[in-house]
């Protein structure tokens, strides 16, 4: 109990200090998506031993979202990586997600379980993008979750984007991203079996 306690005060701790990151360098799209990523870890932790979690997947997850907010730095406009921010979170944050609905589900076979590990995480891949999408219409452009970025999602500015398919291209490379994460995150996670 006293571990679990630790995890959940690291965490919650981690989401604070990406608050206080984001008002100070005045990039306050990102205060809203770590209280919610705070409401989702409390929730984690309250449903840790219903939901089969164990420290490995919480931890991606909690990784994942922790990518998310590390774009805080302008990571999406400016990635220091090789390919675009947006894919390494998408990918990351999905990884996690694999690997706790893999142990979540082992009631099924393992063929069963893979191809709904899969069908699940596209879902929750397309919530995500369906609240990017009504963040657009209700918010517009902009950074954090509840935006639709610009060159960070895309690549490019959303004039040419509009050239090369528009938001498709952002929200189709986002579900490729998130099916790959969820890949690994079972391949993982038999292996850690």
């Amino acid at each position: 109990m006293k571990k679990r306690f630790l995890q959940l005060f690291l965490s919650v701790l981690i989401f604070i200090t990406f608050i206080l990151v984001a008002y100070f360098i005045n990039v306050k799209e990102y205060i809203l998506d770590s209280i919610l990523f705070i409401v989702l870890i409390v929730l984690m932790n309250y449903y840790y031993d219903k939901f089969s979690f164990n420290e490995v997947s919480y931890w991606f997850i909690v990784l994942g979202m922790m990518s998310h907010n590390l774009g805080v730095l302008g990571w999406y406009n400016q990635s220091p990586f090789i390919i675009q921010y947006d894919h390494i979170t998408h990918f990351v944050g999905f990884i996690g997600v694999g690997m706790f609905l893999y142990e979540y589900l082992k009631v099924f076979n393992k063929v069963e379980r893979i191809i709904i590990v899969l069908l699940i995480s596209l879902g929750i891949g397309s919530l995500i993008e369906l609240i990017e999408f009504i963040g657009y219409l209700k918010l517009g452009v902009g950074d954090g979750l509840f935006y639709y970025g610009g060159v960070g999602d895309t690549g490019v500015n959303l004039r040419a984007m509009d050239a090369v398919g528009g938001g498709w291209l952002n929200t189709m490379w986002d579900l490729v991203y998130n099916l790959f994460g969820s890949l690994l995150g079972i391949v993982l996670r038999k292996i850690r079996s």
